[in-house]
């Protein structure tokens, strides 16, 4: 199943970003050892908000696959954004590590 390109720059429509949340959710009910689905689940929620289940699926992203960079980044980005620097830093250097 391809994935649009808009995912990774923005999505222009709130029904737009509610149908690839909903084809990513798919996936991962699917097969959820799909790290990048989980990932791209969470920048969606975090673009609309939903901070908490955005950091439920960067974990997710992470517990299919500890060595995402992307998903350590991102999962630092939202942790810091909610004042959780010490974990934040954890992610940031988890990034450092592997990058």
């Amino acid at each position: 199943m391809a994935l649009s390109p808009a995912v990774g720059r923005g999505v222009e429509s709130s029904s737009s970003s509610d149908r690839m949340l909903s084809l990513l959710q798919q996936q991962v009910r699917e097969d959820p050892t799909r790290s990048d689905s989980w990932r791209l689940i969470g920048r969606l929620q975090r673009r609309k908000g939903n901070d908490l289940e955005a950091a439920v699926a960067f974990r997710k992203a992470l517990k299919a696959d500890s060595g995402s960079v992307a998903a350590h980044f991102d999962l630092g980005q939202l942790l810091e954004a909610q004042g959780e620097v010490v974990e934040a830093e954890q992610h940031y250097a988890v990034v450092h590590q592997l990058g």
